[in-house]
């Protein structure tokens, strides 16, 4: 009995001998620490980078509306001026041909001395059209 014991004894003094050494596996690299802290700085300033990205991003977004906005505002402006233009445009080209007119009498009346009394009147004319 006392050998069986003594056996057994052995036995799981070997089998748990087996588990006690380290493995080559279980051991961490030399460092591990050092990179493990490192990994969580780095993750740490990535959180912050994509915070202050993600702060960029809104603030574009929000310049991105302020500059729609201006723009659509631009383009109101752009087409009452436009029309303005037009219509100054119309206007000049009126002008222009009452002065053609009035070129033309007094040409006439240069040229023949008698119809200077007449003159007036198609001035007249000319500036009620």
């Amino acid at each position: 009995m006392k050998k069986i014991s003594i056996i057994l004894l052995a036995f799981c003094l070997l089998s748990s001998c087996k588990y006690a050494n380290p493995r080559k596996e279980n051991i961490a690299p030399i460092g591990y620490d050092i990179l493990y802290y490192e990994a969580r700085d780095s993750i740490i300033s990535l959180t912050g980078d994509m915070e202050e990205l993600r702060d960029s991003i809104i603030r574009l977004n929000i310049d991105k509306t302020d500059l729609e906005n201006n723009l659509y505002f631009i383009k109101q402006e752009n087409n009452s001026l436009k029309d303005s233009v037009n219509v100054y445009k119309e206007e000049a080209l009126v002008y222009k041909y009452k002065i053609e007119r009035i070129k033309a009498y007094d040409k006439i009346v240069r040229n023949n001395s008698s119809q200077s009394k007449f003159f007036l009147g198609w001035v007249r004319r000319v500036l009620e059209d």
